[in-house]
């Protein structure tokens, strides 16, 4: 569950918090085709948390999936982060499957260029 406090994201399961950050990005991946093909296949969030954390595990991963040839799944991950999340929105992309893809394209200046048609 996220709340806000001040300029600080605080990220907090059954009332222990677990990290407080001004910014919070999103790993996820996304298969667009995959997508397109079947509305009802979802993006998968991964991890989320702090940039640096976050993008540490991303970089991780994807060469961890370039290692043992696949090429592919690694060019499904990506991140999101920003400094101005709505927190119902926030929370929603976490508590509903499905609200990510609405999220992103209700802002597409977050939207890795990399999904952008």
């Amino acid at each position: 569950m996220f709340q806000k406090e001040g300029n600080e994201y605080v990220c907090s399961v059954h009332g222990e918090e677990l990290y407080r950050t001004t910014e919070i990005a999103i790993a996820f991946s996304w298969n667009q085709q995959a997508l397109q093909d079947n509305p009802s296949h979802m993006p998968v969030i991964h991890k989320h948390g702090h940039p640096i954390f976050v993008g540490r595990w991303l970089r991780l991963a994807k060469q961890r999936f370039l290692d043992t040839g696949m090429a592919t799944m690694a060019n499904e991950l990506f991140m999101i982060q920003s400094n101005e999340w709505d927190i119902k929105e926030l929370r929603n992309i976490f508590s509903i499957t499905g609200n990510l893809v609405g999220f992103l394209r209700k802002h597409p200046e977050l939207m890795p260029r990399t999904l952008v048609n």
